[in-house]
């Protein structure tokens, strides 16, 4: 699963409903606990997916925050 982060100043994030930010989080969520587990068990090929799906979630979180 690819995600894709925000880039500041395009608003990218705010043309999504709250249901499809929703579903963005659950899957970035669940893709990151994939990735811990692969960590756990030193499967992790690329270690910087686990930074950008936190960066991620927490731009998802950001918006919807700012929308409460």
């Amino acid at each position: 699963m690819a995600f894709t982060l925000i880039r500041p100043g395009t608003g990218a994030g705010l043309s999504m409903s709250d249901e499809q930010l929703g579903h963005e989080l659950a899957g970035a969520q669940q893709a990151l606990f994939k990735l811990r587990i692969q960590a756990a068990t030193e499967r992790n090929d690329v270690p910087s997916n686990s930074r950008k799906l936190r960066r991620r979630i927490a731009q998802i979180l950001t918006v919807q925050s700012e929308r409460k």
